[in-house]
């Protein structure tokens, strides 16, 4: 087994299917729907409508061929490249000063862009629970 690395020489770019959009002009933050092994929009809706958390907007990013695409050592840290740029740009654009992260992905592309996330405002990310819906996890700081 080859080990995944963040200097992997990347030559093909690995683009991300992109949909933003504005859902309350007076929410807070940016909420971000990584699906790539699985679509989290159920258990996103479930966490909401639990918590009533109301978001200025959404992101949602899929890999180009589809939640469940293989991902290889190079399509990890150029997925994770992508989406720390697009993260960036999306919350810069609808002026977000923090980013709600559901991520349903490898560990391996979870590390990555932990590891890449810098200039970024801060990031709440948060764990599925067993019986569906999402629960708070760990504090990026703004940095």
């Amino acid at each position: 087994t080859e080990p995944w690395k963040t200097d992997a020489s990347v030559q093909k770019v690995f683009n991300l299917n992109v949909t933003d959009n504005e859902i309350h002009a007076d929410g807070t933050g940016l909420v971000v729907k990584f699906n790539m092994v699985a679509d989290v929009t159920t258990d996103l809706d479930k966490y909401i409508s639990e918590s009533g958390s109301e978001f200025k907007a959404s992101l949602q990013l899929t890999p180009e061929d589809g939640i469940g695409e293989i991902i290889t050592k190079e399509s990890a840290i150029g997925y994770a490249r992508g989406a720390k740029r697009l993260i960036r740009e999306t919350a810069k654009k609808y002026g977000a000063d923090k980013v709600h992260l559901f991520f349903a992905g490898p560990l391996g592309v979870a590390i990555f862009l932990g590891q890449l996330l810098n200039s970024m405002p801060e990031v709440q990310c948060y764990e599925q629970k067993q019986d569906g819906g999402y629960q708070l996890s760990c504090l990026i700081p703004r940095t």
